[in-house]
């Protein structure tokens, strides 16, 4: 199994569709509007993924997998791991079970 990436966690993650912007699509010239004409997506759609502002689902991940190769699974993981990163921005006050509360849970 492929070992996770490790950076520092209080250094800021990037959105998955960024990264797709700067590190795919701008160095090929590639423009949103053709990658959205090749994924049969609207521009605006792509446009949001690639500004940040909406998710990669695992249908645009298919989509573009098709279109340029990069696995579908790599763009989920990234963006999982995005998420999870957000998530943890903000912690929940959250009240940890006892092993006996757990115990009960299972037998229910």
């Amino acid at each position: 199994m492929a070992q996770p990436l490790k950076r520092h966690p209080s250094l800021p993650m990037t959105h998955p569709g960024v990264l797709l912007m700067r590190e795919v699509l701008q160095p090929e010239n590639i423009s949103p509007s053709r990658l959205s004409g090749a994924m049969g997506l609207s521009r605006a759609s792509v446009s949001r993924v690639t500004t940040g502002k909406s998710a990669i689902s695992a249908d645009f991940a298919q989509r573009l997998e098709l279109a340029i190769g990069v696995s579908a699974e790599f763009w989920v993981r990234m963006q999982g791991a995005y998420d999870l990163w957000k998530a943890r921005q903000d912690v929940p006050e959250v009240r940890p079970l006892r092993a006996r509360e757990l115990a009960s849970l299972s037998q229910t």
